[in-house]
Formats: structure tokens, C-alpha cells, sequence
């Protein structure tokens, strides 16, 4: 199987685990996942995809239910109503279902040489809980939009890290795109982030989060909402009126390209001083850079 191929079937079995929502028949055995897997679609197909099988497995895991939901976003939105509708977006409960698939993080590339990068092999991470769990989504219309699952934790795992080891002394954090608001929130808990600034262009989605999650914030006071185009106001903004930026605005790698780069080329800008230094994530950046290197030959000259 060639790398281009993997990335192919990557995005088959993606898509097809995100809108068919299969469960194993036999939760709590990882051998089902491979099963699986190459029944459905490998069963008449012969591209090698054997090291594909093998790798696949390596990455595939049944997860703690426990582990998910201490969470701190997770346990705050507990309480939340089972469905809240707020102009064209609906907020709601949603669940995995004991031994239902799903992809819990970014795609895995096969670690090979340098010489050897076109070799690479791409494989959906897939996992499991052994019991249901349930946390908040939000629809446009009926069209998923977004939901604090265990692959939106862990794509922001390292953007997160990132932001609390910047705030060795207070500072002010600006947050381009809201969604539901998990960075912010658990931003908001280190005592060195005095002020979050989120820049969001949909009024609908302000208004939902003011009204249903903002309130289980336990830092609300450190939160400002501003409604504006993010790219536009990062473009306006000064070295001296923030820390640190994260930028969270597409959807995924392909639709993010564009805005990456816009917003790296403000990075540059604002961090012209070096006695003054301001901070930058991005999320899902490394798909984003293996995307405009690998696919667009795209970074070198940014």
C-alpha cells in the first residue's frame, strides 16, 4: 500500500466511523477493531494493506471512561440539559455507546528516515469506551459542528501544554475561534492568565455560550468575548496587548492551510522585539505543515 493510498483509506474509514457510528460485537477486545476493519473494507481488496492492519492496531485502544469524564470541561457541563436550541444551533448531550467506534485522535504517520518520508503510512487512530459516556455537542441545523470528544482533548493536548508553560508570570491570552470553549476554560485555571480574550465571528455561537456554557466556567470574570473576524483583529493587534495567541478557526487541515499561514505572517510581525516575545499555537498544526509541505510543497518560504 502506498502512503497516498493510506491517506485514502484513512479518510474512507474516518468518514464512514463518524456517520455510521458502528459498535464492536465484542467490546473489550481490540482484535474486533482489526476485524472489523478489514471485513468492511478490505474484504475484497488486495493493496497490501496488511502493514496497514498491523499499524492500525497498534494505535487502536479501548479508553478509561473514568479518565474521560474527570475532565475538568467534561465534569463542569454535567449538568447540562439534554438539548438547548439557540437560533440555527442546537446544544446537546451526546454519547458514545459502549464499544462504538470512533476516532479519538489526528490521524498516525508511520516514523520513518528522513529519505524515506514518501514511504510514510497514515492510519485513523481508533478507540472505544467499554460503557457509554456522554458530553456536549453542538449542530447547525442538523449538521454536527462541534463536540468536546476525546479526539478534540487530545489534538489540543499539546496547544494547551504549550500555554501554560508561556504563563510563567501573569499575562493576557487571546483565543481566535470560541467553539465550545475548552482551551479558554481550562486556560482560564492557571492563576497566571489574568485575562482570555476570544474573538468569534458568529454572533449565534456567542450568544449560545454567554447564555448555556459560560456559566459553568468556574474563572468567568477572566473571560471577554469580542464578535469580530479573528483574522482582522489579530491583524490590528500590538506586540504589548497579549502573551500568548491561539488560533482555532477551520475545520481541518485542507481548510486551514490558508488561515494558517495568514496568521503565522502576524506571528512574525508581532514578534519582531525580542525583548518582547509573544506566544503562539495552533491547532492541529502538524497535520497542518505535513499538509502544505507534503501535499502543497507549501512552508519554505512561507
Amino acid at each position: 500500500m502506498t502512503r497516498e493510498e493510506s491517506i485514502e483509506w484513512t479518510a474512507r474509514i474516518q468518514e464512514y466511523i463518524g456517520s455510521e457510528a458502528p459498535v464492536l460485537p465484542t467490546v473489550g477486545d481490540l482484535m474486533t477493531v482489526r476485524e472489523f476493519i478489514s471485513r468492511t473494507f478490505f474484504a475484497f481488496e488486495d493493496q497490501g494493506s496488511g502493514e496497514f492492519l498491523d499499524m492500525l492496531m497498534a494505535e487502536a485502544k479501548c479508553l478509561r471512561a473514568d479518565d474521560f469524564e474527570v475532565d475538568p470541561y467534561i465534569r463542569a457541563m454535567k449538568d447540562l440539559p439534554d438539548r438547548t436550541v439557540s437560533g440555527r444551533f442546537t446544544l446537546a448531550k451526546v454519547s458514545y455507546e459502549a464499544g462504538e467506534l470512533f476516532a479519538y485522535d489526528a490521524p498516525k504517520t508511520s516514523e520513518l528516515p528522513e529519505e524515506k518520508a514518501g514511504d510514510q503510512l497514515m492510519v485513523p487512530r481508533l478507540g472505544y469506551f467499554p460503557r457509554s459516556v456522554s458530553f456536549p455537542a453542538v449542530y447547525e441545523d442538523e449538521i454536527p459542528w462541534m463536540s468536546i470528544c476525546p479526539s478534540e482533548m487530545n489534538t489540543l493536548k499539546e496547544p494547551i501544554r504549550h500555554a501554560k508553560e508561556w504563563f510563567s508570570r501573569p499575562g493576557r491570552l487571546l483565543v481566535l475561534g470560541l467553539g465550545l470553549g475548552y482551551f479558554p476554560f481550562l486556560l482560564a485555571e492557571e492563576e497566571n492568565v489574568r485575562e482570555i480574550v476570544i474573538v468569534e465571528y458568529s454572533g449565534e455561537i456567542i450568544r449560545m455560550f454567554e447564555e448555556h456554557l459560560l456559566p459553568h466556567f468556574p474563572h468567568r470574570d477572566k473571560i471577554r468575548l469580542i464578535r469580530a473576524d479573528a483574522f482582522e483583529y489579530l491583524r490590528s493587534a500590538q506586540a504589548e496587548d497579549f502573551d500568548y495567541v491561539f488560533a482555532d478557526t477551520w475545520e481541518s487541515q485542507f481548510d486551514g492551510a490558508k488561515d494558517y499561514l495568514r496568521i503565522r505572517r502576524q506571528e512574525k510581525r508581532l514578534n519582531q522585539d525580542p525583548e518582547k516575545q509573544v506566544g503562539f499555537s495552533y491547532w492541529i498544526e502538524p497535520q497542518i505543515r505535513a499538509y502544505l509541505e507534503n501535499e502543497l510543497g507549501l512552508l519554505e518560504d512561507e
